[in-house]
């Protein structure tokens, strides 16, 4: 991909989201930020594209210590992450996913030509000045503090967004004690190298330096139509490009390794989940919800945070190469499902304390009558707050979920939370 493919590629992401009319002053300063933005991060790149500092690392081999020792990680970096919610108006009248309401259409004669935008069926009854993603979309930002914040993302938080940390450390440890790297075949090479900034390098061989993108589907289904179409959304442009462009040798490969949450039975009759990997051919920008944040900062930002909220989020749409599309491994089901609540709240009171644990607990469940005080809202001058469920019964639904591994579809691509 060169600099003319991304800026197609971008002008083509603004039209399907509807930015497109330039006699608006915020269309054309968006459009203008979007080109300057992209580019920029395709330019990026980082001092190296090795791992020898990982060799001595250390990844638990047992599944409840790795679950564990991921949660950990995330527990110390999610202090740095700055955390809202993305409101779409269209769902309180029409059901609609939170997407973009148009979709490119390729010419017959050259399928890579893109002939025209058309809008998808779910917006067509929509009047078009509410498909505006500027009036559309709506932000909440959290004025919690950083305990509140992360007590809520983690017990009131998305089922597939912990399930999802459930397989991807229940994967990493299997392939790092078990299994070879899939690209150079060595083993004792691979390591974990996942957290919320080091997307696109879940895994990584500190021998070949090629690094592995882990990705889990709600089955075998899924996973077949990622392969069939050839891409998918990923993580950050940005953090792509970023390692993309250090890589100097050209045997360094990047990989996509998927695994679905459904079991099957294998040849032997053991429970099993098969792991596919399949190299990445490149990576394309793709606007979500989060892109069209208001230029006006919210108050309390620390600079980590402010620099991640300035930032453009661009995410990622990855091309595959389907021809290198190769099973990896079996993952055998493993027993008796594992109660990562009990984790969660070990180690979120050995670094707060339970006595914060309990008032953040009364917080957010104690009373109907209670709600969330000192958020920003932007763009809307009221918000009805929700009551959310018990910490008990989020506990329990989930592990029942986790016994039959079936969850929300894409949970690392939710559109209520950035990173």
């Amino acid at each position: 991909m060169n600099e003319i493919q991304v800026r197609k590629e971008l002008v083509h992401t603004l039209e399907e989201w509807g930015v497109n009319d330039l006699s608006k002053k915020h269309h054309a300063d968006f459009r203008s930020r979007v080109l300057r933005e992209g580019v920029a991060q395709f330019r990026k790149t980082s001092r190296s594209a090795t791992f020898e500092h990982l060799r001595h690392e250390r990844f638990p081999k047992d599944y409840e210590e790795a679950i564990r020792h991921f949660m950990t990680c995330e527990l110390e970096s999610a202090e740095e992450i700055f955390r809202y919610s993305c409101i779409d108006r269209l769902d309180d009248v029409y059901d609609v996913p939170s997407f973009a309401p148009y979709f490119r259409v390729y010419s017959r004669s050259d399928p890579t030509k893109v002939f025209g935008y058309r809008i998808r069926p779910a917006f067509s009854s929509i009047p078009k000045s509410r498909l505006d993603p500027f009036v559309r979309f709506r932000f909440r930002f959290s004025g919690l503090k950083v305990s509140e914040s992360i007590w809520q993302h983690w017990f009131l938080g998305s089922d597939a967004a912990a399930l999802g940390m459930i397989f991807e450390a229940i994967l990493a440890s299997h392939a790092i004690h078990n299994e070879a790297c899939f690209e150079c075949k060595s083993r004792n090479s691979l390591r974990w190298n996942g957290g919320w900034e080091s997307s696109w390098m879940d895994l990584v061989c500190t021998f070949c330096n090629s690094t592995c993108e882990i990705k889990t589907k709600a089955s075998m289904e899924k996973c077949e139509t990622v392969f069939e179409h050839s891409n998918l959304r990923g993580g950050l442009y940005a953090n792509y490009w970023k390692h993309r462009n250090a890589i100097r040798d050209k045997h360094q490969k990047m990989f996509l390794v998927i695994l679905p949450r459904e079991w099957t039975l294998g040849r032997n009759g053991k429970r099993i989940r098969p792991v596919s990997c399949v190299e990445i051919d490149s990576v394309s920008p793709e606007l979500v919800p989060s892109c069209f944040l208001p230029e006006q900062l919210p108050p309390g930002l620390n600079p980590k945070q402010r620099e991640q909220y300035e930032n453009l989020s661009i995410r990622g749409r990855v091309v595959l190469k389907a021809s290198t599309k190769a099973k990896w491994f079996d993952l055998e089901k493993w027993e008796p499902p594992i109660d990562y609540g009990i984790i969660m709240e070990e180690l979120f009171i050995a670094r707060y304390s339970r006595k914060e644990f309990d008032r953040i607990e009364t917080m957010f469940c104690g009373s109907e009558d209670e709600d969330e005080s000192g958020d920003c809202i932007v763009n809307d001058q009221t918000q009805t707050q929700e009551q959310p469920e018990s910490t008990v019964s989020q506990k329990e639904a989930l592990l029942e979920k986790l016994k039959d591994a079936e969850s929300v579809e894409n949970w690392e691509d939710r559109s209520d939370c950035s990173v």
